[in-house]
């Protein structure tokens, strides 16, 4: 007859623990990427509302990338950013970057805009290229 080991309470507890937080990680994972599809719906309302108030928006292709996290992995404030990359043909025919930022908090279910700018610095031209695959 076989003899049943006995697991080390010690072993048990680290084990539990283990699982909680493998079960966080998961939970955090769905909700940021539910997020994130709602922030991309916005990024799409950003390029049109950014094209129909600059007409010379239009003959350049648009890029976006978005970011949602919450502040304590799976509770507390919820932010994002959205980031509208414009490209065109510059001189020489070396492509020329603008890009457009848009922070948000959700607040009672909605997305409210905290704040935004534009960037043509280099560094956004890096972040922009980066965007396009260039």
């Amino acid at each position: 007859m076989a003899k049943f080991t006995r697991v080390p309470l010690r072993g048990s507890i680290l084990l539990g623990v283990l699982l909680v937080l493998v079960i966080v990680k998961a939970v955090s994972y769905v909700q940021v990427r539910q997020l994130e599809r709602e922030l991309q719906d916005i990024a799409d309302q950003r390029i049109d509302w950014l094209r129909r108030n600059d007409w010379s928006l239009m003959s350049h292709q648009a890029e976006t990338a978005v970011v949602a996290s919450k502040k304590f992995i799976v509770f507390g404030p919820t932010a994002g950013k959205v980031e509208v990359y414009f490209r065109r043909e510059g001189i020489l025919g070396k492509p020329q970057y603008t890009e457009y930022v848009f922070h948000f908090e959700q607040q009672n279910g909605s997305w409210v805009e905290t704040d935004s700018g534009v960037c043509q610095h280099t560094d956004c031209q890096v972040r922009a290229a980066a965007a396009f695959g260039d």
